[in-house]
């Protein structure tokens, strides 16, 4: 099976916007049980409470980037934060293949979402809807777990 530009970039879309939920939901896992605010202040180091920079937050990259430290006092950071946002974009790449392109449930609304992807390049709005449902119920499920 040939897969057209437009579906690569969607999927891969999908998966850069599931890395950033993930790394929200490491955040969300992380202080709520503390009863912190998810907001505010801004991640920092749980050893010297020095605040991250922006590019130590990109996911997955800042935690290469540092390889799993603290680039002020060099203490480890767990590995869950990798695991949790690698997840998280694999599985909501997955979720947009199996909605939108494969139609996997065989819904009738979007058994033409396939080839209006290949005609157009867009997604039928109502294919994103059903993306986003999902998405959103899989990072609720994720960050109860």
């Amino acid at each position: 099976m040939d897969f057209p530009l437009a579906e690569v970039v969607y999927v891969l879309s999908a998966f850069l916007i599931g890395l950033n939920v993930g790394s929200f939901l490491n955040v969300v896992v992380g202080r709520l049980p503390l009863e912190k605010s998810i907001l505010w202040p801004n991640s920092r180091c749980m050893s010297c409470l020095h605040p991250l920079a922006f590019f130590d937050n990109l996911p997955i990259i800042g935690w290469l980037m540092r390889r799993g430290r603290c680039r002020y006092c060099g203490s480890a950071f767990s590995s869950r934060y990798l695991w949790v946002e690698l997840f998280t974009g694999l599985c909501f790449a997955a979720l947009f293949y199996l909605d939108v392109i494969a139609n996997w449930q065989q819904i009738p609304f979007l058994e033409t979402s396939h080839a209006l992807i290949r005609s157009t390049g867009f997604p039928p709005w109502q294919a994103m809807v059903y993306f986003l449902h999902h998405a959103v119920l899989f990072s609720f499920l994720l960050a109860c777990a």
